[in-house]
Protein backbone atom coordinates (compact mmCIF):
# COMPACT_ATOMS: atom_id res chain seq x y z
CA UNK A 1 0.00 0.00 0.00
CA UNK A 2 1.22 3.47 -1.04
CA UNK A 3 2.13 5.95 1.78
CA UNK A 4 -0.70 8.21 1.01
CA UNK A 5 -3.19 5.48 1.48
CA UNK A 6 -1.96 4.39 4.80
CA UNK A 7 -2.01 7.67 5.65
CA UNK A 8 -5.57 8.42 5.11
CA UNK A 9 -6.12 5.02 6.55
CA UNK A 10 -4.53 5.31 9.55
CA UNK A 11 -6.60 9.18 10.04
CA UNK A 12 -9.54 7.37 9.51
CA UNK A 13 -9.08 4.80 11.81
CA UNK A 14 -7.71 6.47 14.99
CA UNK A 15 -11.01 8.81 14.62
CA UNK A 16 -13.13 6.10 14.52
CA UNK A 17 -11.49 4.16 17.48
CA UNK A 18 -11.91 7.54 19.39
CA UNK A 19 -15.15 7.77 18.84
CA UNK A 20 -15.61 4.06 19.52
CA UNK A 21 -13.75 5.23 22.56
CA UNK A 22 -15.72 7.59 23.87
CA UNK A 23 -18.58 5.94 23.20
CA UNK A 24 -17.58 2.72 25.17
CA UNK A 25 -18.27 0.67 21.92
CA UNK A 26 -14.28 -1.10 23.50
CA UNK A 27 -12.95 -2.89 26.06
CA UNK A 28 -11.68 -0.45 28.34
CA UNK A 29 -8.10 -2.09 28.57
CA UNK A 30 -4.24 -1.33 28.65
CA UNK A 31 -4.34 -3.74 25.31
CA UNK A 32 -7.29 -2.19 23.38
CA UNK A 33 -5.62 1.25 24.34
CA UNK A 34 -2.01 0.59 22.96
CA UNK A 35 -3.29 1.10 19.44
CA UNK A 36 -2.52 4.99 20.53
CA UNK A 37 0.60 4.51 22.06
CA UNK A 38 1.63 2.89 19.34
CA UNK A 39 0.78 5.18 17.09
CA UNK A 40 1.70 7.96 18.83
CA UNK A 41 4.90 7.17 20.56
CA UNK A 42 7.60 10.21 21.60
CA UNK A 43 8.44 12.68 20.51
CA UNK A 44 4.55 13.09 19.01
CA UNK A 45 3.47 16.47 20.56
CA UNK A 46 -0.04 17.65 20.03
CA UNK A 47 -0.97 21.30 19.34
CA UNK A 48 -4.77 21.75 20.76
CA UNK A 49 -6.67 24.18 19.84
CA UNK A 50 -5.81 25.90 23.16
CA UNK A 51 -2.23 26.43 22.16
CA UNK A 52 -1.07 23.98 25.03
CA UNK A 53 0.90 21.77 23.82
CA UNK A 54 0.95 18.08 24.54
CA UNK A 55 3.25 14.84 24.52
CA UNK A 56 1.80 11.50 23.81
CA UNK A 57 1.76 10.20 27.20
CA UNK A 58 0.10 13.32 28.72
CA UNK A 59 -2.46 13.16 26.13
CA UNK A 60 -2.76 9.08 26.01
CA UNK A 61 -3.85 9.80 29.69
CA UNK A 62 -6.33 11.89 29.53
CA UNK A 63 -7.75 10.47 26.16
CA UNK A 64 -8.07 6.66 28.52
CA UNK A 65 -9.59 9.01 31.41
CA UNK A 66 -12.57 9.57 28.65
CA UNK A 67 -13.59 6.14 28.50
CA UNK A 68 -17.61 6.20 27.66
CA UNK A 69 -17.28 9.89 29.12
CA UNK A 70 -19.32 10.88 25.00
CA UNK A 71 -21.54 8.10 24.36
CA UNK A 72 -23.46 10.44 21.76
CA UNK A 73 -20.02 11.92 19.94
CA UNK A 74 -19.96 10.85 16.29
CA UNK A 75 -16.59 11.95 14.45
CA UNK A 76 -16.29 12.43 11.38
CA UNK A 77 -12.98 13.22 9.25
CA UNK A 78 -13.85 15.69 6.03
CA UNK A 79 -12.02 17.20 3.16
CA UNK A 80 -8.83 14.67 4.22
CA UNK A 81 -6.09 15.04 1.76
CA UNK A 82 -2.40 13.26 1.94
CA UNK A 83 0.94 14.65 0.57
CA UNK A 84 3.99 12.90 0.27
CA UNK A 85 7.17 14.41 1.97
CA UNK A 86 10.66 13.94 1.90
CA UNK A 87 10.84 11.59 -1.39
CA UNK A 88 8.02 9.49 0.15
CA UNK A 89 9.56 8.92 3.67
CA UNK A 90 7.07 11.38 5.39
CA UNK A 91 3.60 12.73 4.84
CA UNK A 92 1.23 15.53 5.73
CA UNK A 93 -2.23 15.30 6.46
CA UNK A 94 -4.88 18.54 6.19
CA UNK A 95 -8.06 17.65 7.10
CA UNK A 96 -11.18 18.91 8.54
CA UNK A 97 -12.27 16.59 12.00
CA UNK A 98 -16.05 17.37 12.96
CA UNK A 99 -17.73 15.88 16.46
CA UNK A 100 -21.15 15.93 16.74
CA UNK A 101 -22.72 15.70 20.21
CA UNK A 102 -25.92 15.80 21.93
CA UNK A 103 -26.90 18.24 19.10
CA UNK A 104 -23.94 20.58 19.23
CA UNK A 105 -21.47 20.09 16.46
CA UNK A 106 -17.52 21.11 16.77
CA UNK A 107 -14.76 21.21 14.01
CA UNK A 108 -11.19 21.29 14.08
CA UNK A 109 -9.59 21.78 11.52
CA UNK A 110 -6.21 19.48 11.34
CA UNK A 111 -2.57 19.10 10.24
CA UNK A 112 -0.97 15.96 11.18
CA UNK A 113 2.59 14.75 10.15
CA UNK A 114 3.42 11.53 9.60
CA UNK A 115 6.60 9.31 9.75
CA UNK A 116 6.97 5.95 8.12
CA UNK A 117 7.02 3.26 11.15
CA UNK A 118 6.28 -0.31 10.34
CA UNK A 119 5.64 -1.35 14.37
CA UNK A 120 3.03 1.56 14.14
CA UNK A 121 -0.83 1.15 12.94
CA UNK A 122 -0.69 0.70 8.89
CA UNK A 123 3.03 1.08 9.07
CA UNK A 124 2.82 4.79 9.88
CA UNK A 125 3.63 7.08 13.33
CA UNK A 126 2.05 10.39 14.11
CA UNK A 127 4.82 12.53 14.67
CA UNK A 128 2.92 16.14 15.06
CA UNK A 129 -0.53 17.02 14.88
CA UNK A 130 -2.13 20.71 15.46
CA UNK A 131 -5.52 21.52 15.71
CA UNK A 132 -7.41 24.94 15.44
CA UNK A 133 -11.09 25.26 16.08
CA UNK A 134 -13.25 26.97 14.04
CA UNK A 135 -15.49 30.18 15.82
CA UNK A 136 -17.68 28.69 18.48
CA UNK A 137 -19.98 25.28 18.13
CA UNK A 138 -22.50 25.39 15.71
CA UNK A 139 -25.56 23.18 14.78
CA UNK A 140 -24.41 22.59 10.62
CA UNK A 141 -22.66 19.63 9.84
Amino acid sequence: MELVDRVDLEVRELHRFFQDWFNAKLSRTDSEFGRVLRAWRPPFVLRAPSGEVLGAERLALELYSQFGAFPELSIVVKNLRVEPLNNGLAARALYEEWHVDVGETDCRYCEAWFEIDEQAPNGVRWARLQESRTVGPTNAL
